[in-house]
């Protein structure tokens, strides 16, 4: 992942565990491969 995404990644997952739910709102689906990264070898 790139420095945005991991920036990203690291503040949903301190939402998650201060809060425990975080609303993502992205109608346009901007950030989808960031919820949804694509499945390398194997995966």
């Amino acid at each position: 992942m790139g420095t945005v995404s991991d920036f990203l990644f690291n503040l949903v997952a301190k939402q998650v565990d201060d809060d425990g739910v975080v609303v993502w709102y992205d109608p346009d689906g901007v950030y989808v491969e960031a919820a949804y990264p694509p499945a390398g070898p194997g995966g």
